[in-house]
This record gives C-alpha cells, sequence and structure tokens, in this order.
C-alpha cells in the first residue's frame, strides 16, 4: 500500500493526537541484541546443546533451527515501556522472522499484543533504518538500540543507545547477568516525565506539544550528564577513576561498555608505566653496583 505525504502527515496527526491523549510517546525497538541473541542451532556444538537446555528464557523459533535468548529483565522492562509508550518493533531482520520473535515476546514477556512490525522489507535503504516508514511525528519518537550507524539522517536524534547483548553458551557464563535494560528504561522514564512535565489533564491536544520534543529532552540530558562528568552511558568517569587510581577492584560489569573499554585502557597504561619505571630502577642499580665495583678496583 502507497500512501501520499498528505495522507502520511494526516496519520501521524492523528496518532500524536492519540498518544497525548494517553500520555505516551512512540518507542521503536531493535530486536537482535537489543531485547534477545538468536543462535542458530547448527553452530552449536553438542556440548553446548545440552548445557542451554539447563539455561532460562532460551526458546526454539524456525522449526528448531534457532534459538532465542531473552535478555534479562525483558518483562519488567515491557511491563513499564507498555503504560508509558506505544511500542513497536524495527529490525534488519525479515518479515518472517520478526513476526515469530515477537509472537514468541507477546507469549513469554508481556510484549504489547498487535505491536507494529517493521523489518528489512519495509526498509526504504539496504542496511539502513529510517523514521520514514513510521507513522509518527519524529519529535515524539524515542528509539532503543545497540547500532547507532544503521540509523540514517535524524534517527540518531532520536536514540538511546543500549549496549550489545550477547549470550555465551559456556559453562562459566550461565548465570547471565546484564542490567543495561533497567538503565536504559530510567532514561525512558525521565524523558517520559519531562516531556509530560506541567502537564494536566484537560492537555489532551496534541496542539498544546508543539514546543515538545523527545530530541530536545535527550540533548539536555547528555548535557546535564556531561556537567556531573556522568557519561552518556551513565557511568560516572571520577568514580572509575578514583577506582583505576587506588587499584581496586575494577568491575566490568560496573563500568559499561564502551566506559570500561576506556577504564582497562587506563588500566593497561598504568601497568605499562610501572613494568617501564621498574625496569629502569632496575637498569639505575646495575649501573650504581658496576660503579661501585669499579671504584673499589681502583
Amino acid at each position: 500500500m502507497t500512501l501520499a505525504h498528505g495522507e502520511i502527515n494526516q496519520i501521524r496527526d492523528e496518532n500524536l493526537q492519540t498518544l497525548i491523549s494517553q500520555k505516551k510517546l512512540q518507542l521503536i525497538l531493535d530486536l537482535d541484541h537489543t531485547l534477545i541473541h538468536t543462535i542458530k542451532t547448527e553452530k552449536l556444538t553438542i556440548e553446548e546443546k545440552e548445557i542451554i537446555k539447563t539455561v532460562n528464557d532460551v526458546y526454539s523459533i524456525s522449526g528448531g533451527r534457532k534459538m532465542v535468548k531473552l535478555r534479562p529483565g525483558i518483562r519488567e522492562f515491557l511491563k513499564e515501556v507498555s503504560s508509558m509508550f506505544e511500542v513497536s518493533v524495527y529490525t534488519m531482520g525479515n518479515r518472517m522472522y520478526a513476526s515469530e520473535v515477537s509472537s514468541l515476546l507477546e507469549s513469554k514477556a508481556g510484549f504489547p499484543k498487535g505491536a507494529w512490525v517493521i523489518s528489512k522489507e519495509d526498509c526504504l535503504r539496504p542496511k539502513r533504518k529510517r523514521l520514514d516508514v513510521v507513522l509518527s511525528h519524529e519529535r515524539v519518537i524515542l528509539i532503543v538500540d545497540d547500532l547507532v550507524e544503521v540509523w540514517g539522517g535524524v534517527g540518531k536524534n532520536n536514540l538511546v543507545k543500549i549496549d550489545r547483548y550477547e549470550f555465551r553458551v559456556s559453562r562459566k557464563e550461565v548465570e547471565d547477568v546484564d542490567n543495561e535494560l533497567e538503565r536504559v528504561l530510567g532514561v525512558l522514564r525521565k524523558v517520559h516525565n519531562v516531556f509530560f512535565e506541567g502537564s494536566n489533564n484537560n492537555d489532551n491536544n496534541g496542539d498544546n506539544y508543539l514546543t515538545k520534543d523527545v530530541r530536545r529532552v535527550l540533548r539536555l540530558m547528555t548535557d546535564n550528564d556531561k556537567d556531573h562528568n556522568v557519561d552518556k552511558w551513565g557511568y560516572d568517569r571520577k568514580r572509575c577513576k578514583y577506582d583505576i587510581e587506588n587499584m581496586s577492584n575494577i568491575s566490568i560489569k560496573r563500568c559499561s561498555s564502551p566506559a570500561a573499554e576506556q577504564c582497562m585502557k587506563l588500566v593497561n597504561s598504568m601497568q605499562n608505566y610501572l613494568l617501564l619505571f621498574l625496569f629502569m630502577q632496575y637498569y639505575l642499580l646495575e649501573v650504581l653496583v658496576l660503579w661501585i665495583v669499579l671504584m673499589k678496583k681502583q
């Protein structure tokens, strides 16, 4: 079905009215490495197939050819965002895969029934996600995705980046600890609250929100975080520096990527400087001993 530009704008205007009347915004969620991790069964070893049977929230799809692992915290995340947002899916997977995973999420994780699903067949450009195909105004759209580069144009301004989720089938990682959905939920909650701040029950007309824009809220939040020395992933850089300087236990779970990478680079740099210092001390000691020996011979 093809819609004219005027028809699209009319649909977006009507959608805005509906969202505002319900005190909701539009939320677009990526699937792979954001809400789930899909593993091809053929790539698993015999040992891994046995291990994965003991793991919670792993489900078989595509006639057993794929295994889907739900990200920790997904149920709590979907339950809360559904009360604040009209939720949609936007994936680079094909339509059949997207539909199958969405149905799985509906039955196992409380994903909203009848949610709009956008797949790669709907994309206007190969390997690129764009808001052109989303029938909501850009200023009320938030996106959660683990990839920034797939979003062209203004979509990046609507993006709340989440760390990539990848479940590795091994005995050491069966516990599967991950708190990213909880962190992102805090960001989404804050944007929603700021957007509707000061509104009352009579403010159900979209015209009252012509000056409201989630992109502006996200930008202000990022600026405030910088002012407080907190990076856009929500990690306190001062604390990380303090931990490194004191050579305390650097926790990768606490230093979320890419902040973790920055922390570890600093740690590695300090280790290199320490080794260089020790080497110089050893070299000076050798020179001193040699000098003493020569002086005695004289």
